[in-house]
């Protein structure tokens, strides 16, 4: 406007146009709310219909579980005689058909597990709950109940279809049948019911877990995750530069491997985890771990530094850990893992509050555990060939739960990949 002027028609006409865009804009900005408001509604309705479903579904499942065992089990063809070439083939027929039975009855008991899970963090979050506060809150402990119910029904159908499946390996392979395992998929630790010894069959036996892992509140700074030196020292020593820089490329594969096998078994994870190598030439790009698929990745282009390829993948199988312990909610630990992994923060969106995080700060104290254990085998191998009780000693100590390393926080859960500035 003009002070001590009349406003000229033209000036008039574009102040009237934009106050009727402003007028127009709120109009929309009202109809794009409401809109909204009633999406969210209908996404509640949905949801608790979902929550109704599941929880129908849910009704009568250990009835219907036990009915699909046990009508496999007074089938003809008998596991026993199958194995020994009686009724083979339609033994395996029908250890198919009740895995695919089982297998439905699982995916309903993991749906129902999801939802759950959402409304614990939604209770959690709405009612702005310290991890400390869930422990004297008794609805949140109805919730996490009701979650660990679902839990131990989801590990006895794991439990039978384990069984059943290392029943079909067993036959299939001694009677030469083709077999698709839906159960252990490059497990190295099958639950196998075979009348076979696990040594006839070449599967290791369960490593007992210590008490602070099993129950979820070991800590990466001072636990033990050395106890077996000897199978520490057999895994690792390939990774001493020395020894690396000599392996072919199929050799390193097989250390890798070798060095997660180890980690799965140390931290008790539950679910067969896959590997696999790419080929990507980017400067600090080492590999990484992706949830959904539960596989470990490695740039086989990054493979010169030993040391740093162990921390690698003692990084990433902490995160499958990790989510392994966040499904589980059985610590309070537990659940600043799924709150975490459900609030992830990327790298690139904020690199300070991504190394904060208390799932990369925990993988890169546990993966430097592994990295100065190397180094340290590394440099007893320099000094001498002979490995000492004084030597185990030192590098115990040099080992000394990570807390003079300079902890590398650039790897990330989900499928990541390593940087370095």
């Amino acid at each position: 406007m003009l002070e001590d002027e009349t406003l000229t028609v033209e000036q008039r006409n574009e102040l009237l146009e934009s106050h009727t865009a402003l007028e127009q804009q709120e109009e929309d900005l009202d109809t794009q709310i409401e809109k909204n408001s009633e999406q969210m509604e209908m996404l509640k309705v949905e949801e608790q219909e979902m929550r109704n479903i599941s929880q129908y579904e849910i009704q009568g499942l250990n009835e219907r579980v036990n009915g699909i065992v046990e009508e496999f089990e007074e089938q003809d063809a008998s596991y026993e005689a199958a194995v020994n070439g009686k009724n083979s083939e339609e033994f395996v027929e029908n250890c198919n058909e009740t895995l695919d039975k089982l297998n439905g009855q699982k995916d309903i008991v993991q749906s129902a597990k999801d939802l759950k899970f959402q409304e614990i963090y939604e209770y959690v979050t709405k009612n702005e709950m310290e991890r400390f506060d869930t422990e004297h809150d008794p609805y949140y402990q109805h919730l996490i109940s009701e979650y660990r119910a679902l839990l131990q029904q989801d590990e006895e159908i794991r439990s039978h279809v384990n069984t059943i499946d290392a029943q079909a390996m067993t036959v299939a392979y001694y009677q030469d049948l083709p077999y698709d395992s839906q159960a252990n998929i490059n497990n190295p630790h099958p639950f196998h019911t075979s009348v076979y010894s696990d040594a006839e069959l070449g599967i290791a036996k369960n490593v007992e877990l210590s008490k602070e892992i099993a129950e979820g509140n070991d800590d990466p700074e001072t636990t033990d995750y050395f106890v077996d030196e000897v199978r520490a020292d057999k895994t690792m020593e390939k990774f001493c530069q020395c020894n690396w820089e000599k392996l072919e490329p199929d050799e390193k594969k097989a250390a890798i491997e070798k060095l997660a096998e180890y980690n799965y078994d140390i931290l008790g994870i539950k679910e067969p985890i896959k590997i696999e190598y790419y080929d990507k030439n980017v400067e600090g790009d080492y590999g990484g771990y992706d949830e959904e698929s539960n596989t470990l990745f490695i740039n086989i282009r990054n493979f010169q530094n030993g040391p740093e390829t162990a921390d690698t993948v003692a990084h990433e199988m902490r995160h499958a850990y990790q989510h392994m312990r966040a499904g589980e909610l059985e610590t309070n630990r537990d659940l600043s893992f799924a709150i975490n992994f459900s609030r992830y923060i990327l790298p690139e969106q904020n690199q300070s509050a991504y190394e904060q995080q208390i799932v990369e700060k925990d993988a890169a104290l546990y993966a430097q555990r592994f990295k100065k254990y190397v180094e340290s085998l590394d440099s007893t191998m320099e000094k001498s060939t002979d490995k000492t009780v004084e030597n185990k000693a030192d590098r115990a100590k040099n080992a000394d739960y990570g807390k003079a390393a300079t902890v590398d926080s650039s790897k990330s859960a989900g499928f990541h990949k390593k940087s370095k500035n």
